[in-house]
């Protein structure tokens, strides 16, 4: 009985043992890093001359329970190359900015005394990247922080200037507005709501302190005080529907026509009538830009196309015919490129000079229509489909909604237009 007893318990020892020895073999527990920080823009929003007028906005880690906070550097592009994770690790507290998670996406205004990875004081005339630094907390995540890839470059200028929208309302009925915001997108006020029949288009005559607004349904163009908004006079009347106004090389107004055959007709600034300048139409034409050889491109929203004129208005055929699903606002970039908003798409296009698509350039849109380019070269974007207007950085990343839903009311952005230096 004793023997079978002492086997018993060296069996029970041995199976503790091997229990124990199993466990120590096993898989080492899994280290997680802190996550990867996406989506770090950097862009000038205020005219302080100091910290105050960079905004940077990043997107919120996945999972924030990894994270204790996040940290926020500026960094001169000439010293880009040698910033890392472990100068990061090791700069001073005075100069990043400490972020604490809140479950949102960061739209972070730096302060007056923020300095960049230098111990510099952030200025006007400097070209800045922004870097995002999430710190792993510790518990939840055990392993390294992470350095996110840098934003785009910016310049901090002292450039003043309004952002102009024009609110389609419910299209053919009312509410209809020109609204005013600051050069945040915020605070809203109502330019103008008298006299407007759906209006489309704002355009500025600053020499004479006036705006023209085109109106759709009661195919007049208006003049209106640029200072306050008030109504002056009709400076065109008897169009067929007038959606784009543009001042060409020319020094006259072009103005395009949504019904009848829609001929691009011109005008003199004090509103006398010129001509009807293209020598055919193009239905339900909604966009316009010249190239760097004087010919007229026109978008035709109903013919999915793009249509070029010569500069004394002959016709050159149809330059884009396909990719596209009711075109509305059209611009060259630079580089020579057509962009081309597409409002039953979700995304504006790039084509090249010879008409051929090379790729969506800004994603995520719909109901697309009024472009606007703020001095930083930031886009930014009517987005009908969620009553607001977006923003992208100049190589096409969305930044954040410029201006948010519904702000001043907005129902159906159509054109957005800056104002500098008032």
């Amino acid at each position: 009985m004793k023997g079978i007893y002492s086997r018993y318990l060296l069996l029970s020892i041995f199976s503790i043992l091997l229990i124990s020895c199993s466990s120590d073999s096993g898989t080492e527990e899994t280290v997680v890093n802190a996550p990867v920080i996406t989506g770090v823009e950097a862009f000038d929003s205020a005219n302080n001359g100091d910290g105050r007028d960079l905004e940077v906005t990043f997107n919120k880690a996945g999972d924030e329970s990894l994270v204790s906070e996040y940290r926020v550097f500026v960094v001169r592009t000439g010293g880009a190359s040698s910033f890392n994770l472990a100068a990061a690790e090791g700069g001073d507290v005075g100069n990043y900015t400490s972020v604490q998670p809140n479950g949102a996406n960061q739209e972070i205004t730096l302060s007056e005394t923020s300095n960049d990875v230098g111990g510099s004081r952030i200025i006007e005339g400097v070209e800045y990247i922004a870097y995002v630094l999430s710190i792993a907390d510790g518990v939840n995540a055990t392993g390294t922080n992470t350095l996110s890839s840098p934003s785009g470059s910016v310049v901090l200028t002292n450039v003043d200037y309004d952002v102009y929208v024009s609110d389609a309302g419910n299209f053919q009925n009312p509410p209809w507005q020109i609204l005013k915001f600051d050069n945040t997108g915020r605070n809203p006020e109502v330019f103008i709501n008298t006299n407007l029949a759906w209006p489309q288009d704002i355009l500025f005559l600053e020499q004479s302190n006036e705006v023209l607004i085109s109106n759709f349904t009661s195919g007049r163009i208006t003049k209106h005080n640029a200072t306050t908004g008030a109504f002056i006079e009709d400076f065109a009347t008897g169009l067929s529907g007038p959606t784009r106004i543009k001042i060409g090389q020319d020094g006259l107004l072009y103005v395009l026509q949504w019904n009848g055959p829609g001929i691009v007709v011109r005008y003199n600034l004090d509103g006398s009538f010129v001509d009807e300048f293209t020598s055919v139409g193009v239905t339900q034409s909604i966009g316009m830009d010249w190239d760097t050889n004087g010919n007229l491109y026109v978008s035709s929203y109903n013919g999915d196309l793009v249509r070029r004129f010569d500069s004394n208005g002959d016709d050159l055929g149809i330059f884009i015919s396909s990719n596209l699903a009711g075109p509305t606002n059209i611009w060259f970039d630079e580089t020579g490129d057509l962009l081309v908003s597409d409002y039953d798409g979700t995304a504006v296009k790039r084509f090249d000079s010879s008409g051929n698509y090379e790729a969506d350039f800004l994603r995520g849109l719909g109901n697309s229509e009024g472009i606007g380019i703020l001095p930083s070269g930031n886009i930014l974007v009517g987005n009908g489909a969620t009553s607001s207007v977006k923003m992208f950085s100049s190589s096409g990343t969305f930044i954040r909604d410029f201006i948010p839903s519904g702000s001043g009311n907005l129902i159906a952005p159509n054109a957005v237009v800056i104002r500098g230096d008032n």
